[in-house]
Parts: structure tokens; sequence; C-alpha cells
């Protein structure tokens, strides 16, 4: 009977570990950009759905849900045209980017049927994953003061920022700010002074972070900027990237490594664990 019971979970595993089979990928895709972003969002938008696109097209998708809502035109004098009635349907990949094997090739043009916008052309090559079971729902939020109904995604320069985390399980978290101007990832979560290398959670506990030392502000040199904070959570233990402290003269900064490093780093938790969620969140700073 022990024997039985073995050879089964033994060929349990062996089917979850065929399913989660790392391959490589590649794909391209045409991204038609509104004339409201600015050019590096746009670049970044059609990176990301591209990506999108090659997952899907190996994977596929699952439709989560579909919601039907009512749009009121108010410039409208007839009442019976006053009401746009829209479905908007919901889907998910099923499929994870591990990372790139080589650098994305984009291409930028315009067209004179759409004088607004930039159509960017992308091509992308990578390591991808299937995704066999659902991940944690994890809900984040960046915030200008320390309460979950002050989300903010546009920030002064040194204005305080503060981040909710709720997650409905337990595990570790690890929070990067991801600076593209100067090619450098700053670990936020684990703190400086934590030893510990990560930051256990508990399951359904809201959390504030940064709101006590150390806190944290933005800062820039420039008129505008785009950062992002990506948000590492799992319910298996893990550790943060190989870091260094960061020097600067005017502010104490936290731990820092480049982007290649931060990349390199998270591909290797990504292969070692499909249950690993990065989230970003993009972040406009002003001056």
């Amino acid at each position: 009977m022990r024997r039985s019971y073995l050879i089964v979970i033994f060929c349990v595993a062996t089917l979850m570990v065929a399913a989660q089979k790392i391959v490589s990928v590649s794909g391209e895709y045409t991204y038609y950009a509104p004339s409201t972003m600015t050019l590096d969002e746009a670049k970044q938008e059609a990176l990301n759905q591209t990506k999108l696109h090659v997952l899907e097209a190996k994977f596929g998708t699952l439709i989560n849900s579909t919601s039907t809502f009512i749009i009121e035109n108010k410039e409208s004098d007839n009442p019976s045209s006053r009401a746009d009635v829209r479905t908007l349907s919901t889907h998910e990949v099923k499929g994870e980017w591990i990372e790139d094997t080589r650098p994305a090739e984009q291409t930028i043009s315009t067209h004179k049927s759409m004088p607004n916008a930039i159509i960017i052309h992308t091509r992308v090559w990578g390591k991808a994953r299937e995704v066999t079971a659902t991940k944690a729902d994890i809900e984040v939020a960046l915030l200008k003061a320390p309460y979950k109904e002050a989300v903010e995604e546009v920030f002064k320069n040194e204005q305080e920022f503060y981040l909710y985390f709720k997650s409905p399980t337990s595990g570790y978290l690890a929070v990067y700010l991801l600076d593209t101007d100067e090619n450098m990832a700053y670990c936020l979560l684990p703190t400086s002074n934590d030893v510990r290398g990560n930051f256990p959670v508990k399951n359904n506990e809201e959390y504030i972070l940064f709101n006590e030392d150390p806190t944290y502000i933005f800062t820039t040199k420039y008129s505008l900027i785009y950062n992002h904070i990506a948000i590492i959570f799992s319910p298996n233990e893990f550790y943060k990237a190989n870091d260094q402290q960061g020097e600067n003269e005017k502010y104490t900064l936290p731990r820092e490594l480049t982007l290649d490093k931060y990349q390199e780093w998270l591909s290797r938790c990504k292969s070692n664990d499909s249950q690993l969620i990065e989230k970003r969140i993009t972040v406009q700073i002003v001056k």
C-alpha cells in the first residue's frame, strides 16, 4: 500500500515538472500608441504587448469574466442615444515571461492615415513557461500618504511615498525601485538594516510599508521621469538580490545593483519558483 502511494506521488510530480518546462519563444507585434503617450511610455507598452501576444500564441488564454457597462453621452439631446452599452472581456495569458535571451528590436514610424499615432513594431526573443496553476492574487498600490485610500501614481520631487500590500496567503516579499534612466535597481524591501534578506508577510493582513524608519522619497534632476516599483512575492521563501550600499552626497540611498543584475536575479527566482509573482507600478515623477 505504501509503495503504491509513493508511485502515484512520483507520477504527479513528474507531470507537474513537465507542464512547467521552460521553452524558447520569439515573435513580433505592431503597437499603435495614442498621441497622449510619451515616446518612452509607448515603447515600454509596445514591448509589454508584444510579449503578451507571444505568450498568448504559445500557451493560449483564459477568459476570466465579462462585464457590461453603460457610458452616458451627455452631449446628446436625444435621450434614446445618450447611453452607449459596451461589453468588456478580461483574459489572462496562460504563460509567463522568464527572461530575454537577446535585446528587443523596435522600429518607430507614422502613417498619414493616423497622423497622431506612434507606430512601433517590436521583435522579442526569450524564455517562457506555461502557467498551470493560479498564483496568489495580491493587492498592491502606491500611496502618497500612509493610508490605503491615498492611491497616487504622480509624485513631485522629494515627495514621500508608501506602499499598500495584501496577500491571501502567507509568504515572502521584496520591493525594488527600477530606475531606467540610471540603469539601476534599488532594494526598498528588505531594508538596508534588515539582516534576514527577506520580508515575511501574513495572509489577509494589510500592510502600509515605508511608514517607519527608513522612509523613502522620490527624487529627480529632470523635469519629468518615469520609474517602476517592482513588487515580488512568493509563498515560498526566497532572498533578495546580491547588492551593495548606494552612495550619494545629499541622500542616504537604499542598497543597489544594476538593472541587468536585477533581471538576472529575477530570472533565476522565476526559474526556480513557478509561484513567484512580480508586479510593477509605473510612477511619474515631476520636478
